[in-house]
């Protein structure tokens, strides 16, 4: 299109505005007002709260303890006595809870006594035999026991700790037995005791008999009891109270320990028992004989009770020369010595009590021999 056309049609719309009566140039004209641009406030977006499970209360937790190690098993002691003698002991610490095992050997029928000692005297024991037979049961918990062993076999002795570690010492007494050869009335040993040992010896005997003991050694001591019910004879006797030896009543049937004590040096003793036979008379009769022998040539002895003022008889025969011995049992008087050589012997009794009559081979000799007695 040429220039000069282009600016006709610019005149051309220029004049229609003018004649519409609309001007844009004219300043009496009134804008028309720009709507008010009104922001919104902006909506917020509400995010709901999320509900959170209550908190637990937290439970402690306990921390599990370390196993304790229970104490190191002991090994097996075994006790042996030192030749020529009845006890031997054990020594040695035991903590809580730990067991010690002690083995010794005995004989069937053998009296034996076992004592368990500590400070507070806690340490406890079992007594078992090898062969599984019990003695004496855990829950028994004893600290000492005595009695007859039934078996020749090992038997073990189980120490059960205390509370706390304690030192220990378990003593073992097997008294070594008495026995008189049949027809007999006494018996016993020769042995040297070392300084400060304690010698057990066991002999059986009725109830109602004498017993006379005589270890023959002025620096020794001895202490008798009954085994089974502990009643205590003598305690501490000493020949140095200027007896040749002891002697008393026995008050019941039933084994007899008889432990004799070294002082502080070596001693030897010769230890002799003896438990005369009882004479009694049949009903109204006055008199008894009896036949013996005297066993490997030593006294045989009897005795018989008489009241004051009765009349005794005694006459010994045999087949070999003998005598009699006679005195008080209770009063201890003498009225007939052995060194007087009498097999036939009549008295006037001065004291109503027992009296010990002996048959008394010469020179340790075995004769068969028959003793009166008569009492009126």
């Amino acid at each position: 299109m040429k220039p000069r056309h282009m600016l006709f049609i610019l005149l051309a719309i220029l004049s229609g505005l003018l004649i519409g009566g609309c001007s844009i140039l004219s300043p009496a004209a009134t804008p028309t007002p720009l709507p008010t641009l009104v922001l919104a406030t902006p909506t917020l977006l509400v995010i709901p709260t999320a509900t959170l499970p209550p908190t637990a209360t937290p439970i402690p937790v306990t921390p599990t303890p370390s196993p304790t190690s229970p104490p190191p098993t002991l090994a097996p002691i075994r006790v042996n006595f030192a030749p020529n003698f009845t006890s031997g002991s054990v020594t040695g610490t035991i903590l809580p809870g730990q067991t010690q095992d002690i083995l010794f050997g005995a004989g069937s029928g053998q009296l034996t006594f076992v004592t368990a000692d500590s400070a507070s005297r806690t340490v406890m024991f079992s007594l078992s035999g090898a062969n599984g037979q019990i003695l004496v049961s855990p829950d028994q918990k004893v600290a000492s026991w005595r009695g007859y062993l039934p078996a020749t076999q090992d038997y073990i002795v189980r120490l059960v700790g205390g509370a706390t570690a304690e030192n220990f010492q378990v003593t073992f007494v097997i008294p070594a037995r008495i026995s008189f050869a049949k027809g007999a009335t006494s018996g016993g040993v020769y042995t040297t005791l070392a300084p400060g040992q304690v010698q057990s010896y066991v002999v059986n005997a009725g109830g109602g008999v004498p017993m006379l003991v005589n270890t023959d050694n002025y620096n020794t001591t001895i202490t008798i009891f009954g085994a089974s019910d502990g009643t205590v004879l003598v305690s501490n006797w000493s020949a140095t109270k200027g007896l040749p030896g002891w002697q008393g009543m026995l008050p019941s049937s039933q084994d007899y320990v008889i432990q004799v004590i070294a002082p502080g040096s070596a001693q030897t003793i010769e230890l002799i028992i003896s438990i005369p036979a009882r004479i009694s008379f049949a009903t109204g009769a006055t008199s008894a004989s009896r036949s013996g022998t005297t066993v490997k040539g030593n006294v045989v002895q009897y005795v018989a009770w008489g009241a004051a003022g009765q009349t005794m008889d005694l006459k010994v025969t045999g087949n070999g020369p003998v005598c009699l011995l006679v005195y008080g049992f209770q009063l201890g008087q003498w009225m007939l010595y052995r060194n007087q050589f009498e097999s036939e012997f009549t008295t006037t009794l001065p004291a109503s009590q027992d009296y010990i009559i002996g048959v008394v081979p010469y020179e340790g000799t075995v004769v068969n021999f028959t003793l009166n007695v008569a009492i009126h």
